[in-house]
């Protein structure tokens, strides 16, 4: 019994301790936000068409991220030098190749994270799948790494990456990288013969999200982590699959749906995690997040699925920093 009762706990935080971890970000300058907001959305559009031609339904995970919503963020104008440092080299020698961070839309992925190297990403950026562009980065991305180049082939239209990756050129600003393993799947999906992810078991979980915002994601539960909640506590509803979504326009909401498998189930899990967060509550306040933040955070069903949802105004981020820095160099 206590076994389950920290099974419980750790699930019925975990949703809320992403959101709270997550909570980051800053208000658009107003001016811009109407141009970046329809700029967003067709970067959104183009990512997404080209992903349900390219990611094939072995993919156990589907998300994406807005990189040019993220960059109009106040917090990636503040930390991004921080952030990116360790790439400095790379992401130098790509702004030779006018490939600078201005120029990337868009990613959307597809992964099993059980194996090594089962991934497809489409990537969207400005001019990126241009034979001159492409061209320029393998030229620079070597000097400046000095590992040896990658070799484009297929007049311009594949580039052999590193252990075996690939990547094609969909058009002028779309390229599509895909790990080894899961080339045979990409290219029978490619062709028109394989399906999509977006039409095989994630295609529902992926309904409950939203991919019109910065980040988002659905994807299965293992099934190892599936059976170990079973044995833990065999009388749980047990979640199938989850999605979420994270919008840092304006401070910042989430929002996650886990599958419990029915309408009563959820309801069930609904009511443990409510009274589970009751007790997260006091403690997460304790340690210096506003309780306007905590009052934010709503447990709710819809269908088979339990929902949670949270968001922070940029005010209450800033308060979460500075204590969280407060009590971390007061520890040192």
């Amino acid at each position: 019994m206590r076994s389950a009762n920290r099974v419980r706990r750790r699930w019925g935080a975990s949703l809320v301790g992403a959101g709270l971890l997550l909570l980051v970000g800053c208000k658009k300058d107003p001016p811009a936000a109407a141009n970046e907001k329809a700029s967003a959305q067709t970067a959104a559009a183009k990512q997404l068409d080209a992903a349900k031609r390219s990611i094939p339904d072995v993919a156990t995970v589907v998300g994406g991220v807005d990189l040019a919503g993220l960059q109009s963020t106040g917090l990636w104008r503040k930390h991004s030098d921080e952030v990116l440092r360790e790439g400095k080299t790379t992401l130098d020698a790509l702004q030779r190749c006018k490939l600078g961070l201005e120029h990337w839309r868009s990613v959307t992925f597809g992964l099993d994270p059980e194996g090594e190297l089962r991934f497809a990403a489409a990537i969207v950026a400005e001019g990126l799948g241009k034979a001159s562009t492409l061209e320029c980065a393998v030229r620079e991305v070597a000097q400046s790494s000095g590992d040896k180049p990658w070799v484009i082939r297929e007049g311009g239209k594949v580039v052999e990456l590193d252990r075996g990756t690939l990547a094609y050129v969909i058009d002028d600003d779309t390229v599509l990288v895909v790990g080894m393993p899961w080339i045979p799947d990409v290219e029978r999906l490619r062709d028109g013969k394989g399906r999509s992810a977006f039409d095989g078991e994630l295609g529902r979980a992926l309904q409950r999200t939203d991919t019109s915002k910065h980040v988002w994601f659905a994807g299965v539960v293992p099934a190892a982590a599936g059976k170990q909640l079973a044995a833990a506590d065999p009388d749980s509803p047990k979640p199938k699959d989850i999605a979420a979504w994270l919008d840092l326009s304006d401070g910042v909401q989430f929002y996650a749906a886990v599958n419990v498998g029915s309408e009563d189930g959820a309801k069930k899990t609904q009511q443990t995690m409510e009274q589970q967060f009751s007790v997260l509550k006091g403690m997460a306040t304790s340690f210096g997040v506003p309780a306007k933040v905590m009052e934010s955070v709503k447990f709710d069903t819809s269908g088979p699925a339990v929902t949670a949802t949270a968001k922070a105004s940029e005010q209450d981020l800033e308060t979460i920093v500075t204590r969280l820095q407060g009590a971390r160099g007061g520890g040192s």
